[in-house]
C-alpha cells in the first residue's frame, strides 16, 4: 500500500479522511485485488492518526464489499476478477404505488431500472442471474410471492418498500432479504442498504470549510418525494451540527414545477439579508440558472459564492463540488457487495444497515 498519508483538511474528521484514502487506493488500483492490508502498526508509523482510527477505517470499505476480512489471516482487497463462475439468482423487486401508476409517474421505476442494469453487470461475470420486477398493488404482490414460493431465489432485493407486507412474506419463506432505500422498515425482517446522506453533506461541508466558506444556504426543489425529504433533513441537521445553528431564512424549498419567477424570488430572499451566505447547497435545480440569478443581484463578491450540487454528472465550473447520483453505479456497488459477501464469503446475514457513500466530484486543483 502507498505510504502517502491521507490528506486531512481543516475540520475534516480523521476517520472519514482515512476511510476515503483507503477507498481511493482500492478503486484506483494502487491496492490490487487480493492484496493484504498491512497491520495497524505499519500505518501508525506513517499516518498521523490514532490506532483506533486505523482499526475502524477499513470497516465501511468491508461493508461496501471492497475489502474481505478473514479471521486469523487478515484483511484483503476483494478480488473482482470473477474467474470462478457461480450459479445463482437474485430478484430485484421495485414497489410502485397505484397512485404513481395512475399519474404515470415512472421516475422512481426508471431510477431502479438503471440500478438493475448495474446489478446485472456485476452479477453476470459471476454467473448470477439478476431478475427485476415491478409490482403494483396487493394482487401483483400476491402473484410475486406465489412465484417466489414455487421458484425460490438465493436473495431478494426489495427497493423502496412502502409497506411491510411484502417484506414479511419474503422473510417467512426464509429467503435472505435486503431492503434498498425503504420508505418503511419492518424491524428484523431484513437488512437495509441505502446511500449515506449525512456523509454526503459532510463531504460538502468539509469542502466548504477547506475553502473558507462558513455561511451556508440551502435551495432544494420540493417534489414530494421521500428521498428529497430525507436529503433535506440530513442537510439541515448537518449544517446545524457543524455551525451551531441554521439560519432558516437561508433555507428555501420552491415547489415543482419551478418557473423563472419562483426561482428568482427564492434566490432574492436568500441574499436579501445584510449578512449574506457565501455557499449554497442545491438539489433538483440547474446550477447555471441559479448562478445567473445570483449575478443579476449585483453582489460584489458573487463570483466567490460556492455552489454544491446533487446531480447525475459534475456541473463544473458552475458547481464547485458535486454529489453524483448515478443509479447504475449504485447498482454496481450493491452487486459487488452482494457477490463478495454472500456468494464468495458465503455469509448468509448482513449488517442491519449498510450505508454506501455517494461519489463526490471536485474540480481538478
Amino acid at each position: 500500500m502507498s505510504a502517502t498519508p491521507p490528506s486531512i483538511g481543516p475540520g475534516v474528521p480523521l476517520l472519514d479522511a482515512t476511510e476515503s484514502h483507503i477507498r481511493g487506493l482500492i478503486l484506483s488500483g494502487k491496492l490490487e485485488s487480493g492484496a493484504r492490508l498491512p497491520g495497524v502498526r505499519h500505518f501508525a508509523k506513517i499516518w498521523p492518526v490514532s490506532y483506533v482510527v486505523i482499526q475502524k477505517a477499513p470497516e465501511k470499505c468491508a461493508n461496501e464489499g471492497l475489502l474481505i476480512r478473514h479471521p486469523g489471516r487478515g484483511t484483503f482487497v476483494a478480488d473482482n476478477s470473477r474467474t470462478e463462475k457461480t450459479t445463482g439468482s437474485v430478484y430485484l423487486v421495485i414497489q410502485q404505488t397505484e397512485k404513481e401508476l395512475a399519474k404515470q409517474d415512472y421516475s422512481a421505476s426508471e431510477y431502479f431500472v438503471e440500478m438493475a442494469a448495474g446489478l446485472q453487470k456485476e452479477f453476470a461475470a459471476g454467473g448470477i442471474i439478476a431478475m427485476s420486477v415491478t409490482i403494483t398493488g396487493k394482487e401483483q404482490e400476491d402473484v410475486f410471492i406465489s412465484r417466489l414460493r414455487e421458484h425460490p431465489a438465493d436473495l431478494v432485493l426489495l427497493a423502496r418498500s412502502k409497506n411491510t407486507g411484502v417484506a414479511k412474506q419474503i422473510s417467512a419463506l426464509k429467503i435472505p432479504l435486503l431492503l434498498i432505500d425503504p420508505h418503511v422498515y419492518p424491524s428484523g425482517r431484513g437488512s437495509i442498504i441505502t446511500h449515506d446522506e449525512r456523509r454526503a453533506v459532510d463531504d460538502i461541508l468539509n469542502f466548504f470549510m477547506e475553502n473558507g466558506k462558513d455561511r451556508i444556504a440551502i435551495l432544494i426543489r420540493e417534489d414530494s418525494k421521500w428521498v428529497t425529504s430525507c436529503r433535506l433533513e440530513a442537510i439541515k441537521e448537518a449544517v446545524k451540527s457543524r455551525y451551531a445553528g441554521l439560519n432558516t431564512e437561508w433555507v428555501k424549498t420552491p415547489t415543482t414545477p419551478i418557473n423563472p419567477d419562483t426561482l428568482k424570488k427564492a434566490v432574492s430572499e436568500i441574499f436579501s439579508m445584510k449578512r449574506k451566505p457565501n455557499a449554497l447547497i442545491v438539489n433538483g435545480i440547474n446550477c447555471h440558472t441559479i448562478r445567473t440569478e445570483i449575478k443579476k443581484l449585483g453582489l460584489p463578491d458573487s463570483e466567490n459564492i460556492m455552489i454544491a450540487s446533487y446531480d447525475m454528472a459534475p456541473d463544473f465550473p458552475t458547481a464547485s463540488i458535486s454529489i453524483i447520483i448515478d443509479s447504475y453505479e449504485y447498482g454496481r456497488t450493491i452487486g459487488r457487495l452482494i457477490y463478495n459477501k454472500f456468494y464468495k464469503e458465503k455469509e448468509t446475514s448482513f449488517p442491519e444497515k449498510i450505508m454506501l457513500p455517494f461519489p463526490v466530484a471536485k474540480p481538478q486543483q
